[in-house]
């Protein structure tokens, strides 16, 4: 067996560590690029989300590399993510490859659903497959440290682009790391580096907050990496999605019933939007809300072309923005979407937040 999963950012590292200690063979695909996208667009149906048509990809450039069963989450709701694995694993044998799809339902029980398919795949005890995700999940909470970290620093960054070389560094050392100590040792001296990189003390940079569906918002490379440009225009983000956020939240607080942030979120919503949509399409609402009145000074909202519950909150957003004045840019992501248009509506964006922010100061002042 050569196991593979599609990339979500930096996800490979910690789903890399779980397979290996459990002694399976992992193939991890090639980093996202336009070929993983024209791969994926090329086999994909004609409305598919762009989620989709990566994580196709990925599956397609690992299979081409040996790879014969995928790891992917499986739920059900209504967003077509549900559809997935069983779509995508149809293409695949269409095109001659005898793959097998390792699914983890994550709609509820996930800890055990997860723990039955590593069991499972790996013929390893209940105790060793407990140490694997324990690895897993301490990596996972690492990187997601260090990118929260890494935020706060580069809008403030004496030499643009500094810290974004020592974080790709810590991630690199992450990447060849095989022990919880490791791990800790590696995040915790990562910190130290970033947290050491030239900054200037005066600066008070723009807050945004960057909301929308969880996929989108996780790959850097279908908003043309829209952190660090907002970063390096001395916008400094605030991400409410983060793969430690979620496992915390399926895994832990909902088997305890513990639902304090995601409940914030949906009351705030409420009068904009009363029930659950699927996918992140509440939260992006009830959030955005939070942000305003917590004074960001905007909301960048990433989507899908195509994802219906994120287009229920796009509609929902624009009488959001005027009542609680803060002004939202949502952005439709597929595989027509250029960077350099996409460049020109962040500089406008951050350009219409910038003075909005000096006008507020001279009312103030008077």
């Amino acid at each position: 067996m050569k196991i593979s999963f599609p990339h979500m950012g930096n996800l490979y590292i910690p789903l890399t560590l779980l397979f290996s200690s459990l002694g399976l063979e992992v193939v991890v695909p090639p980093p996202i690029s336009k070929e993983t996208m024209n791969l994926g667009v090329k086999y994909s149906p004609e409305g598919a989300c762009l989620p989709f048509k990566l994580t196709l990809g990925n599956f397609l450039e690992a299979a081409a590399l040996g790879a014969d069963t995928f790891f992917m989450a499986q739920g059900y709701g209504l967003c077509r993510f549900g559809f997935y694995t069983e779509v995508q694993q149809k293409i695949m044998r269409e095109l001659g490859y005898e793959t097998n799809m390792a699914l983890v339902n994550i709609s509820q029980n996930v800890l055990q659903n997860l723990l039955r398919k590593l069991k499972e795949l790996s013929g390893k005890s209940q105790l060793q497959v407990l140490g694997a995700v324990r690895l897993a999940l301490v990596a996972i909470k690492v990187l997601d440290d260090l990118e929260k970290l890494l935020y706060q620093v580069r809008p403030r960054e004496l030499r643009k682009g500094e810290s974004t070389k020592v974080h790709q560094k810590t991630v690199d050392r992450l990447a060849q790391a095989s022990s919880v100590s490791e791990i800790r040792r590696i995040g915790s001296e990562g910190m130290k580096e970033l947290a050491a990189v030239g900054q200037d003390p005066a600066r008070t940079p723009l807050r945004v907050g960057i909301l929308g569906e969880f996929y989108v918002v996780l790959e850097p490379f279908t908003s043309s990496d829209v952190e660090r440009r907002l970063g390096e225009m001395g916008v400094e983000i605030t991400k409410y999605l983060y793969a430690s956020d979620w496992v915390s939240f399926h895994m832990f607080m909902k088997l305890f019933k513990v639902f304090k942030e995601h409940k914030s979120a949906a009351e705030a919503a409420r009068p904009y939007l009363a029930y659950n949509v699927s996918g992140d399409g509440l939260q992006t609402v009830g959030q955005t809300i939070l942000c305003a009145e917590e004074g960001f000074d905007g909301i960048v909202q990433l989507y899908p072309f195509t994802c219906m519950p994120e287009i229920v909150a796009k509609h929902m957003l624009p009488k959001v923005s005027d009542d609680f004045r803060i002004p939202v840019l949502s952005l439709g992501l597929d595989e027509h979407s250029g960077n350099a248009g996409f460049i020109t509506r962040l500089e406008a964006f951050t350009d219409l937040i910038n003075r909005r922010k000096s006008l507020r100061r001279l009312e103030v002042a008077k």
